[in-house]
């Protein structure tokens, strides 16, 4: 069996900074492994869209029926983290493989629930005894700085 090395980031992502950032990092990755076919990238969108922006795991959950209805906007974004954070951990191989979470500004804004997606990801990653690694993180920076994102991002530095 081959090892998997997942990269976790923002791929399709409208700012053009945090691509660009993960195709260095697979390009770095890439010249580490050379030509060996025992290993296999596979590249991950950290919310889980697909090239275009389209998300079918939010697509389907938005075509049920009750799915807006008595929720309001942060009920909504946690259902869908959950959701997406599920179904990125079911999709990783659990033997001969490690997680790299690409950066950019994973680790900036609160609005985007960057920390509840990593925590679920990297949780199941210690259940299973897969490394996890982070790289090209956007630490500096930070405009406005909530203490949850700055004891995150202390977190991420101490434990890294």
């Amino acid at each position: 069996m081959g090892k998997k090395i997942y990269l976790i980031g923002l791929i399709y992502n409208n700012n053009l900074g945090d691509p660009i950032i993960f195709q260095s990092c697979k390009f770095m990755v890439e010249e580490i492994i050379g030509n060996d076919d025992d290993y296999e990238i596979v590249m991950v969108d950290l919310f889980g869209r697909e090239p275009m922006g389209y998300n079918p795991v939010i697509e389907k959950m938005r075509s049920q029926k009750d799915y807006y209805s008595q929720k309001d906007s942060n009920e909504i974004k946690n259902l869908e983290v959950s959701t997406i954070s599920d179904s990125i951990c079911k999709s990783i191989s659990k033997e001969n493989s490690c997680i790299i979470f690409v950066g950019g500004g994973i680790v900036k804004y609160l609005y985007e629930k960057f920390e509840v997606y990593i925590d679920r990801i990297t949780a199941f990653a210690d259940e299973n005894d897969i490394p996890v690694m982070f790289m090209l993180l956007a630490l500096k920076g930070i405009i406005k700085m909530t203490l949850h994102v700055y004891s995150y991002k202390t977190h991420l530095i101490e434990n890294a």
